[in-house]
């Protein structure tokens, strides 16, 4: 059987027909910070479009670049000289380098034009990090500061359920500096908003502590949602979708099944997958199935994370790579990076992996059927046991239906959880990292938070390690001084995607992969360059493992300065598993008890790894 998803819509604001009660709210609620839920295609992004195309400046902070190069065209389709919109990622940093121009220099012009004439500055949290730790300054002593990202009208967070534990403090950062601004400045000051259609617990867990954030500071309201027209200015989100479960068969079962019909019906269709080497098998196959169709597999473009990279499907299978479909366009075939917040007109139907959790099975659902027009959506069987959530969509799927919008989301619950006491403690640490590594920003930091909350900053005990080392001294204060460098480089990547490694396959474009995912699923390169870059004779399919190593090795930086391999057994609960060995070897670590035992404390709080880079084991392929 199957499920529908009724079409659903947005009323209009009584203030502004042109918006809706939510867009609305989102430009003129005078709170500091504002947590905001609404449907995908409730329109979020476009309320800041809209208050750029007034004069305003909006930086506007995204998880993805494939998110990027959306918002940036749908921005600058509206004004394209001077540009409405900017992106500052990696690409484009890239891209800089390659013809020769300071990146901070290219940057700061585009700031300077977007603080004058307004528009927005489209960014990655990376990039965003840069600017606290005065990088501009140091690498090309361009003056750009943290004083003119809170010059802009409007700082955004887009899709922030992706955020985890680990980036906690920064999040914290930007809440406390903008609402102390608010505080001095009511009237003129940056407003921080939060935007996703799939919350997590965090927002929850740490905005009602006043220790944290004074609820004076901040607001949440999620748009309101109609299955009825309601008049003028009434939107549809989405029309009816029929939502089938088949938990007994995989994306290519189902591509397999459907695709060539679906195609010949003239619809554009989505497939999105939760593993990369099943991406990586299956798309010659659906190249055979387009072709099968009658359409050419140039009509299909790949989005991944590494993909990208490349103009080809690295599996040589003849369909596009890149981050932006252009109209004709007949098959996206993606990973997770596809289901956040990226708008692809015209998608009726699609096949989906179900993700890690109701909160990514919401965001998948939600790239379909945009407006009036129906849609329909087969969920291929998760990757091994069955979630909660997939079982919940599975008697959907026997009962048959209609199941509203408002109706899955309450059924879920939280639809993303965080760890709230690892999330605080990583959180203290990093603004710890910030007194140790940035410390005009911490003196900010610190004056805000008091002014605010009238108590101290928030105290993770590593600081406090940090001050007993110094004041022991010696050789022994000195390793763990060098530890807690370490551990300051770890919380820097607030994502955990470092680190990574070049690879080039059967001499196509150098493109980069997470160093951990490459150890698992890749064999060991043919050779390794000069510059480092992993090269392979053969095309990626040729390459990829039919199934991940689970035991790797990696080297771990111990307080007292020595160096130990440690096991990560992935069937086994991964790096939190290798977290207990390394508190073992803590325990054994030549230092004063009393450091000895704050340290292993602190790591069992934090349950952070503190990885070094170790040399590649060509020979060995059972270690790589």
């Amino acid at each position: 059987m199957a499920f529908v998803i009724p079409a659903h819509g947005v009323v209009a604001s009584e203030n502004d027909p042109t918006l809706s009660t939510g867009q609305y709210r989102i430009l003129h609620d005078p709170a500091a910070i504002r947590f905001v839920g609404a449907p995908t295609g409730a329109g979020k992004t476009y309320a800041f479009i809209r208050a750029a195309t007034s004069g305003k400046f909006v930086v506007f902070v995204v998880p993805t670049q494939a998110l990027a190069a959306d918002i940036a065209r749908s921005a600058n389709a509206l004004r394209s000289a001077p540009p409405l919109a900017y992106i500052w990622d990696g690409r484009q940093s890239e891209n800089l380098r390659h013809a020769s121009t300071g990146v901070w220099y290219a940057r700061k012009t585009e700031l300077d034009q977007l603080r004058s004439l307004g528009g927005l500055l489209v960014t990655t949290p990376e990039t965003l990090g840069q600017i606290l730790f005065n990088v501009p300054y140091l690498t090309e002593r361009e003056r750009l500061d943290v004083a003119m990202i809170l010059a802009a009208d409007h700082l955004v967070f887009d899709e922030t359920h992706v955020y985890r534990e680990r980036a906690w403090g920064f999040l914290h950062f930007w809440m406390t500096a903008v609402a102390f601004r608010v505080a001095q400045f009511p009237n003129q000051a940056t407003r921080l908003t939060f935007l996703s259609a799939t919350h997590s617990n965090m927002w929850d867990t740490f905005s009602k502590q006043p220790e944290v954030l004074p609820s004076i500071a901040w607001t949440q309201f999620d748009e309101s949602v109609s299955e009825k027209s309601s008049g003028p200015g009434f939107r549809w989100l989405h029309g009816d979708v029929r939502v089938s479960v088949h938990p007994d068969r995989s994306v290519r079962d189902l591509a397999s099944q459907i695709l060539p019909q679906w195609l010949a019906d003239g619809h554009r269709i989505l497939i999105l997958y939760d593993s990369i080497r099943e991406l990586a098998n299956d798309t010659p196959h659906l190249a055979a199935l387009m072709r099968q169709a009658g359409i050419e597999p140039e009509a299909g473009m790949v989005i991944s994370g590494q993909d990208r990279q490349a103009d080809q499907d690295l599996s040589n299978s003849g369909l596009r790579a890149g981050i932006q479909p252009d109209s004709g366009t007949r098959v996206i075939v993606g990973t997770s990076a596809v289901e956040m917040g990226v708008t692809y007109e015209g998608v009726t139907h699609a096949i989906i992996a179900p993700g890690t959790d109701a909160a990514a099975w919401l965001q998948r659902v939600g790239r379909v059927a945009r407006g009036a027009i129906p849609g329909e959506i087969w969920t291929a069987k998760p990757p091994s046991t069955m979630e909660v959530f997939y079982n919940q969509l599975v008697t959907w799927d026997r009962e048959g239906g209609n199941r509203s919008i408002a109706d899955i989301r309450q059924t879920f619950g939280v639809l993303r959880s965080v760890n709230g006491p690892r999330a605080a403690i990583l959180g203290a640490a990093y603004w710890g990292m910030l007194y140790r590594k940035a410390r005009h920003i911490y003196a900010f930091l610190r004056q805000a938070h008091e002014a605010l909350t009238d108590s101290p900053p928030p105290s993770d005990g590593l600081s406090a390690i940090y001050h007993t080392a110094r004041t022991t001294g010696g050789q022994i204060g000195g390793r763990v001084l060098s530890w807690i460098t370490a551990v300051d480089r770890t919380l820097q990547d607030i994502r955990g995607f470092l680190p990574t490694v070049h690879l080039r396959f059967q001499g196509g474009p150098i493109i980069t992969y997470n160093r951990e995912w490459a150890i698992r699923w890749l064999e060991p390169p043919d050779r390794v360059s000069d510059d480092g870059v992993w090269e392979y004779a053969r095309a990626r399919s040729d390459v990829l493992r039919d199934r991940p190593i689970m035991r790797i090795e990696r080297l771990v930086l111990l307080p007292d300065d020595d160096i130990r391999p440690i096991q990560i057994d992935f069937g086994r609960g991964g790096e939190a598993n290798a977290v207990d060995e390394y508190r073992r070897y803590i325990r054994s670590a030549h230092l004063p008890n009393e450091l000895k035992n704050s340290i292993h404390d602190w790591v069992r709080r934090s349950q952070l790894l503190i990885v070094i880079p170790d040399p590649l084991p060509l020979a060995d392929s059972a270690t790589f």
